[in-house]
């Protein structure tokens, strides 16, 4: 009877929240910028930004990862954010972790927070070689373990 209601125009459904111009805001950047995935999070008073982020990131990554993915990541206080909001997801769905880092020391206690039955692997980029024999030596081995 709703449903009917609604077709025939009798029925309009109004939401009103504080979050409504969030979804406007999303419906553009998607229109303007062809993006597939938007989120946009309000900002509130006396509010964490950064784990209000990394519970949107979180969100939207659980809703997009298959089981036994991989998810390419980069290191900062927003992503670390997200991945302690993910490590019992990324536990349960096996999925993989590759992260592209300059310096990783200060990530690893960062990493050493997630579940320990996550695969992560750490790849400092960009990686300098001494030599052109020992890149193309790395080049090759990296090669070979993509396609095994």
């Amino acid at each position: 009877m709703l449903e009917k209601g609604h077709q025939s125009g009798i029925i309009r459904v109004q939401i009103n929240s504080r979050f409504e111009g969030c979804l406007e805001y999303e419906t553009q950047l998607r229109r303007q910028f062809s993006l597939q995935h938007v989120r946009v999070i309000p900002g509130l008073a006396d509010a964490d930004v950064g784990g209000r982020l990394g519970i949107g990131a979180a969100h939207m990554l659980m809703s997009l990862l298959q089981p036994q993915q991989m998810l390419a990541i980069g290191f900062g206080e927003a992503t670390m954010n997200t991945l302690q909001r993910l490590s019992g997801f990324i536990s349960s769905q096996q999925i993989r972790l590759v992260t592209l880092s300059g310096g990783v020391g200060s990530y690893m206690t960062g990493i050493g927070q997630l579940n320990a039955a996550c695969s992560v692997n750490i790849i400092p980029a960009p990686l300098r070689a001494s030599s052109a024999d020992i890149a193309r030596t790395l080049k090759m081995k990296i090669a070979s373990k993509m396609f095994c």
